[in-house]
């Protein structure tokens, strides 16, 4: 029953109260019952039925974690008279769906296309559910619910708007991300890529001598980053990587850096290979390079999981030794909370040093930075205040014990995680640092 049927109730209901006054009135509002339940009954009637609805569901079959994933509905109506539906799709409530319910007039015959967005902030496998239809019928009196059933599924994945940036870009030859320097400078590197002339701005010392004297002007020697190298992705899925930074866990965060660290790398023509751990071992992805192992490294991270149990970054990185005997780059994802924690962290890298390059990428939460200069109005605040200055402090007392060790670190804020490494991984690959 609709508000305008309710209203309408009102008739009868004033028939019979004036009919203790009035006589003859109740046979009036007698008729006036049997007329408004026979409207009502021919407009559920007439209303679309569920076998005069059709629905489609258009989305990307692959979601990203922590953005707005479009989902679009085509609902189409085969009933001769305009329709006004509420629309509702039962998409599991853990991917945030906005709007919930949508609310439309479709004309006879007519169709309407209603864009929900997604933003799941856990990565996994999530069934869709039915999509449940209210038409009111053409008289405005009465509703008819339907449910028509949708199969289908979902997966979240991390976050792959940077990696097709990346690609847009590349194609049309922008700069691949802000913050992020493309190709390293002319010359730089070790393999040989060609002869050419000296221009303004060229480093003197790659003058190439005895081609100059034999053409008779300068010429300079081209070099290029290798190519084939090895690149390791090392991720900490213990109790370290469980807190959360804003809507996402650490885990996440590094899961969308080392996804577009990935993928650069595999179109440098690198090889790479992925480790992750807790107290053991857990998946291991061994070194390949192409296309294809972009997408292994994409479905191995999908399935990762923080865990609460504390991490062994000295047997971790034991078994990393025994799988990489030949000089590679050791990308390690984890978190650094105090000098003892990170001094433990810092023995296991260096015992991978000076064979292999490492590199600690390490998160800053920014609630801290907030705790600690919010202002100071409640004693609650000063507690907070202190506690976060010394959460500060030991976490910079951690990554100096690593850089004492020799180690390179990258501390960044999530915003800025995956441009950082991008930048640093083409900085060390144009310095021949492996």
């Amino acid at each position: 029953m609709t508000g305008r049927a309710l209203v309408l109730v009102l008739v009868p209901v004033a028939l019979l109260l004036a009919a203790t006054a009035v006589a003859g009135l109740t046979a009036l509002a007698g008729l006036a019952v049997v007329v408004l339940a026979a409207a009502c009954v021919a407009d559920h009637r007439l209303a679309p039925a569920a076998g005069q609805w059709e629905v489609r569901r258009h989305h990307d079959p692959l979601l990203s974690i922590g953005v707005a994933n479009p989902v679009d509905l085509l609902v189409r109506s085969a009933s001769r008279h305009p329709t006004r539906v509420l629309v509702r799709d039962e998409v599991p409530i853990e991917l945030h769906p906005e709007p919930l319910v949508f609310s439309a007039r479709l004309p006879a015959f007519g169709e309407v296309r209603l864009r929900t967005t997604l933003v799941p902030r856990r990565r996994g496998r999530y069934p869709l559910g039915r999509v449940v239809l209210r038409a009111t019928g053409p008289l405005g009196l009465w509703t008819r619910q339907v449910h028509l059933a949708l199969d289908g599924e979902v997966r979240v994945y991390p976050d792959l708007n940077p990696v097709r940036g990346w690609d847009s870009r590349s194609r049309h030859g922008a700069p691949a991300s802000a913050g992020i320097r493309r190709t390293p400078k002319a010359g730089q590197g070790l393999e040989f890529r060609g002869v050419r002339e000296q221009v303004d701005g060229d480093d003197f010392r790659l003058v190439n001598w005895r081609a100059s004297a034999r053409l008779g002007r300068l010429m300079i020697t081209e070099r290029q980053p290798e190519r084939a190298q090895t690149v390791w992705i090392l991720l900490d899925c213990g109790r370290v990587m469980q807190g959360g930074i804003g809507a996402l866990q650490k885990l996440d965060h590094a899961c969308n850096a080392a996804l577009l660290f990935a993928h650069v790398a595999a179109l440098a023509g690198d090889r790479v290979g992925v480790l992750a751990f807790a107290d053991q071992v857990g998946a291991v992805l061994a070194p390949r390079a192409g296309p294809v192992q972009f997408r292994r490294v994409l479905d191995l991270l999908y399935a990762l999981r923080p865990t609460s149990l504390e991490s062994d970054p000295a047997g971790a990185l034991a078994r990393w030794r025994r799988l990489q005997g030949r000089r590679a780059l050791l990308v390690l994802f984890t978190d650094v909370a105090d000098a003892a924690g990170a001094g433990r962290l810092a023995t296991a890298v260096a015992a991978a040093q000076p064979r292999h390059v490492a590199l600690v990428v390490t998160q800053q939460d920014p609630a801290l930075s907030r705790a600690a200069w919010a202002p100071l109005r409640t004693v609650n605040a000063v507690y907070l205040r202190a506690a976060a200055l010394a959460a500060i402090a030991d976490r910079g007392q951690g990554l100096d014990a690593l850089r004492s060790r020799g180690v390179l670190t990258l501390d960044s804020t999530v915003e800025a995680l995956a441009p950082a490494l991008v930048t640093r991984y083409l900085e060390l690959k144009a310095r021949a640092r492996w």
